[in-house]
């Protein structure tokens, strides 16, 4: 796939875009799971397991709704081979110490997700010098307020995880 997505963006983390680095389709085409290093503070490690599972009902989240855009635009035919790969789903793993992984994800305070990833984003995706990233905020009572409940963790990883698989915005 061809290493386009948004490379003219000037977000503070645009500079760390590297051609050619890996997106995540080959091994979600072969069936291959998805190696997942999920990074928490130490505090948070009571609340791994539903992190966990956020993550992983995202990815299928995000195959699911695709399938069902397909098919209420009546193009499953047009879409064929790509329905049958949205309808198997994805298998998620995650890492434990020392096990390599395909992405990583922090779940990190809402203003250290900012400073990495800019003040007027809500996540962001990186594709850095070590592998993959996807930023997102610890669920802030705040956030879930000003945005009447339509922003929280969760929808702001589905929205991520597109990237992880090269889409643009």
């Amino acid at each position: 796939m061809a290493d386009y997505d948004q490379k003219t963006d000037d977000s503070p983390w645009a500079n760390r875009f590297h051609g050619g680095y890996a997106y995540l389709i080959p091994q979600i085409i072969t069936g291959a799971p998805v190696c997942v290093s999920l990074q928490i503070s130490a505090s948070d490690e009571a609340k791994r397991p539903k992190y966990e599972e956020m993550i992983s009902q995202n990815y299928n989240e995000w195959f699911a709704q695709t399938a069902k855009i397909i098919r209420s635009a009546g193009r499953e035919q047009e879409f064929a081979d790509v329905l049958q790969i949205l309808d198997r789903g994805i298998s998620v793993e995650f890492s434990r110490p020392g096990q390599a992984a395909d992405i990583v994800f922090y779940i990190v305070p809402f203003k250290e997700m900012q400073q990495v990833c800019g003040t007027t984003a809500g996540g962001c995706y990186i594709r850095g010098n070590d592998m993959p990233a996807i930023y997102l905020p610890k669920n802030q009572l705040l956030m879930a307020l000003l945005s009447a409940g339509r922003v929280n963790t969760r929808r702001i990883g589905v929205h991520e995880i597109g990237h992880s698989l090269g889409l643009s915005d």
